[in-house]
């Protein structure tokens, strides 16, 4: 990953636009950010946020000023979907919680289709957060996605959160098999 640009953003705040290689070999560009916080863990830790700003370039400038209305309307719900994330980090981690404690098919379907023992019985935050991590999260226009890592496993977790149409924000969770996936905690 290599920096091409910075922009300070009026409500993301100072985002940096990269470019990585995908596995195709091409270069991609897109819009991120580091922010401390302390999530998933005791400590305070940088969290990697990427966002769907597709529609601009390296300049922060819009490529396809025929789609100005859209873009801003997405980018619109793209901040509103940061400052959901943001003041929702309590709330994700119960969430999470208790769904790895009721074993959530998100998170047993990996453990009893392919390993030899149960999912870890957890208590608390503590407990849980010795088993995953935050690997980083997704923020778009119609939600953020929180990718979870979890300790001896390739399969992750994502919780995802959204506002309904009665702007009432709504959380779920999902497993990953179904999107990229990043290497297991153990391996790296």
């Amino acid at each position: 990953m290599k920096k091409i640009s910075e922009y300070d953003h009026n409500e993301l705040g100072k985002i940096l636009c990269c470019r990585v290689e995908n596995s195709y070999g091409d270069n991609e560009s897109y819009w991120c950010k580091k922010e401390k916080l302390r999530f998933f863990s005791k400590e305070l830790q940088y969290i990697h946020i990427l966002f769907d700003l597709y529609n601009y370039d390296s300049n922060f400038k819009m490529i396809d000023e025929e789609c100005k209305e859209k873009t801003l309307q997405e980018e619109k719900k793209i901040v509103e979907n940061y400052k959901l994330f943001l003041n929702s980090l309590e709330e994700i981690e119960k969430f999470c919680l208790l769904s790895f404690q009721n074993e959530n098919a998100a998170f047993t379907d990996y453990y009893y289709t392919v390993m030899d023992y149960d999912l870890p019985k957890v208590n608390n935050m503590e407990e849980l957060c010795q088993y995953v991590r935050v690997a980083q999260v997704y923020v778009s226009s119609e939600c953020y996605e929180v990718r979870l890592q979890f300790l001896y496993s390739p399969a992750d977790a994502v919780i995802y959160g959204y506002l309904n149409d009665n702007g009432e924000p709504k959380m779920d969770i999902k497993s990953a098999l179904d999107i990229i996936r990043v290497n297991p905690i153990i391996g790296t």
